[in-house]
């Protein structure tokens, strides 16, 4: 290798002035042109001003921008405006895809992952990629493969697709029990499926591994007890609740092979689901309720909840309106078991009478409060001026993807002329909210006038909504959503749709030839968004109807149909909230679903 010319090498040092990933170190070279000029003479000094007046200036090129710079052009342009930028030239791409740019699409694009990984990520720009085509995937429908599973004793005999260890079961004898209510006998949660094919046996199937679990406790039947139901689902735990006294759950550990009974101090109104964690809401009368927090090691221990008079929104109780919509919930620290959060959802000062919210009361701001080991120590607040309509809001507390973010809320628009008698165009707002991060972060999404539905009651997860099914629809009781699956639940089965892993094409799983259709965005509520559709169970009905309710029937439908763009962006939640520490002397996502609805993403 030949030597640098001593002219060179000056400039050589300078330009090897540069961080990890490449890019110029803006701050070291800076240093080092200032501690150069001071070392010139006024002889020097004035050669340089010569020199710098003779060269005519030059745009600097995209590569030679520092990464601020290219965050801020970030700023103005589509996120796939930007993925186009990475095209142009090996230069551009260098630019847009150093650490400090990637970063930069993590956090306002898909909600900051990263506060999920403590420890960073050696390869950002794969990372992305990774996120950005998962989350495609599922927002275009493209799964891998697909499984149709009917439930029942009838089936489990003939099964053929889940491996099971009990092979000594009486079907004939256990074919005569009372099957449950069939709108509460599910959950699912991360792969796996959660159902009951009569009062006393529960079976849980797990995607991923094909096997199937039969959680039967012995004194259900000896005592007769046929009122217990599934409400919820972990990793580690199967919940069920007595369904007519709404005083009691029987607790099973799935790796233990243990359960546990409890009794609850008032009647059961919500329940919420993470690892070996279950947060209750217990109320006595029908506007009120009391948080309840149960883990496996210490039992069920009461979350006390501070004092909010003295806070801005006086309106507010510590008891809490249960009355319609579900207005608080219990969220998990996804890393920290320690950690939970009490998210209340107050009214507008103007919905407030004698003290306690009204019917249909509007939301006017949102509290997360922080416990670590049930002690109270922050509160995160986020208010929207004007704060939302009265109706169309729908609270959910469920996870929004794997990395730790939650969905408190979502407000589904109609459809209505404006003052020139023009039909605007239907809208979905969401609030979430990220444990690790503790951030609001607030976006809507925008819904095509063909192909793309207006959800009413719906699940999200990365960034894409899924109906779900109404009682207006018998076929249809519930919907499981995450990173890998979107899993339909009918009383006749379920039907799962995988996305990630390519070696699920074997069967009993079927390939997608391209053909299959899978779970269609649309409209469970029967006014479906595509133009001359009648909706379902009519004559006029379109494909994707028809493959909503062929697959909900336990048949995956042949048919294709195309389904409508939407857009999602990402408003963070800086002006309009503030930060209330309890420990400062200067300071002054499962839908929590009601009795009568299902338990399925419990988490």
């Amino acid at each position: 290798m030949a030597a640098t010319p001593p002219a060179d090498a000056l400039a050589e040092h300078f330009l090897r002035l540069n961080k990890s990933d490449g890019s110029p170190d803006v701050v070291e070279r800076r240093a080092h042109l200032d501690h150069l000029l001071q070392a010139l003479s006024p002889w020097e000094l004035l050669y340089l001003k010569q020199r710098l007046a003779s060269k005519p200036p030059r745009l600097a090129s995209m590569e030679d921008l520092p990464g601020e710079l290219v965050i801020m052009v970030a700023r103005y342009v589509d996120y796939d405006d930007a993925m186009s930028c990475c095209r142009v030239s090996q230069g551009w791409r260098k630019a847009w895809t150093s650490d400090l740019v990637v970063k930069h699409h993590l956090k306002t694009k898909f909600s900051n992952p990263l506060a999920f990984f403590p420890d960073g990520i050696s390869d950002l720009w794969s990372f992305l990629i990774d996120i950005d085509s998962t989350q495609r995937r599922r927002a275009n429908g493209n799964f891998i493969s697909s499984l149709s599973v009917p439930i029942g004793w009838d089936a489990v005999r003939r099964d053929e697709s889940f491996r099971m260890e009990c092979a000594d079961i009486n079907y004939d004898q256990v074919q005569k029990r009372k099957a449950p209510a069939q709108s509460r006998s599910y959950a699912y949660c991360s792969g796996r499926v959660a159902w009951q094919p009569d009062a006393y046996s529960v079976f849980v199937d797990d995607l991923r591994t094909m096997e199937r679990i039969l959680v039967s406790p012995s004194d259900l039947v000896l005592k007769g007890e046929d009122n217990f139901v599934i409400r919820a689902l972990t990793e580690s735990l199967v919940v069920l609740a007595h369904k007519a006294n709404r005083r009691s759950m029987i607790i099973y550990h799935l790796a233990k092979g243990e359960l546990r009974r409890v009794t609850l101090p008032n009647y059961l109104e919500a329940i919420f689901a993470h690892k070996e964690s279950i947060a209750v809401l217990c109320s006595n009368w029908a506007l009120t309720a009391e948080p309840y927090l149960w883990t496996w090691s210490d039992g069920l221990r009461k979350i006390p909840l501070p004092d909010v008079s003295g806070l801005p929104d006086d309106n507010e109780t510590t008891r809490h309106n249960l009355y319609g919509d579900q207005r608080c919930g219990v969220i998990f620290h996804p890393l920290k078991s320690e950690i939970i959060y009490f998210v209340a959802l107050s009214p507008r000062e103007d919905d407030v009478d004698d003290g306690l919210p009204v019917l249909d009361a509007g939301v006017g701001s949102v509290r997360a409060f922080k416990f670590e080991n049930l002690k109270h120590t922050k509160t995160r607040r986020f208010e929207r001026p004007g704060g939302l309509p009265r109706s169309g809001i729908v609270p959910q507390y469920r996870p929004m993807n794997s990395f730790g973010l939650y969905n408190l809320f979502m407000y589904y628009s109609e459809e209505y002329p404006d003052e020139y008698g023009v039909r605007a165009e239907p809208y979905t707002i969401q609030l979430n909210f990220n444990p690790l991060t503790e951030e609001f972060s607030y976006g809507w999404q925008t819904h095509a006038a063909h192909g793309c539905p207006r959800p009413r009651h719906a699940s999200l997860f990365s960034e894409s909504s899924y109906p779900k099914g109404s009682t207006r629809h018998e076929e249809f009781t519930g919907l499981g959503v995450d990173d890998d699956f979107v899993v339909a639940i009918s009383k006749a089965g379920y039907v799962a749709w995988h996305y990630t892993r390519s070696d699920t094409g074997n069967p009993p799983w079927l390939p997608n030839n391209g053909r299959s259709s899978e779970w269609p965005r649309v409209d469970l509520d029967g006014d479906c968004a595509v133009e001359g559709c009648d909706g379902r169970g009519t004559s006029g009905q379109c494909i994707s109807c028809r493959a909503v309710k062929a697959a909900l029937n336990g048949s995956l439908s042949k048919a294709s149909g195309k389904r409508g763009k939407s857009s999602y962006l990402d408003r963070r939640a800086t002006s309009g909230s503030d930060y209330e520490d309890i420990d400062d002397d200067s300071d002054s996502d499962d839908v929590a679903p009601d009795w009568e609805t299902d338990s399925a993403g419990s988490r």
